[in-house]
């Protein structure tokens, strides 16, 4: 949520009052705030379309020009993205992984055991995670999961 302050100062009728407030939503990934620099690259002075423009890309690490229709759609798909853990945006990351573990049994005959009962799985996956960081894509993609922790 955007304080009502700075609403105010986006909606002022001076200029470098509404810079000032662009430069502030500039400081924060929130949502909401990357929405209001998109709305802010129809603004009727140019330098603040630029300033908002220029924002949006150090935030985002994309760059789609003045054009709000594709910065609503890209924030549409993508603003809201966050490690589920972490809480750590993810849309300014170039390569991020969703991991789905998949179990099948066999209905005869059960396939976990007490051991794997008393397994710490979060700090198994937390190691996988650590070991995932420190690869290249193209060995991410190849390796399978049970590959990644010791």
């Amino acid at each position: 949520m955007i304080p009502e302050d700075l609403v105010k100062k986006l909606k002022s009728d001076d200029p470098q009052t509404r810079k000032d407030a662009l430069t502030e939503l500039g400081h924060d990934p929130d949502p909401d705030q990357l929405a209001c620099l998109i709305e802010a690259l129809s603004d009727p002075e140019e330098r603040l379309r630029h300033h908002a423009r220029s924002l949006l890309l150090t935030l985002t690490g994309r760059d789609y020009l003045f054009s709000r229709e594709d910065w609503t759609s890209w924030w549409k798909d993508n603003a809201f993205r966050s490690c589920l853990e972490c809480k750590t945006r993810l849309y300014n990351h170039p390569l991020y992984y969703r991991i789905k573990p998949r179990s099948q049994a066999n209905p005869g005959k059960s396939s976990s055991t007490t051991a794997d009962l008393l397994k710490d799985t979060q700090a198994e996956m937390k190691e996988i995670c650590l070991n995932l960081h420190a690869t290249t894509q193209d060995d991410a993609e190849t390796r399978s999961l049970s590959s990644w922790s010791n």
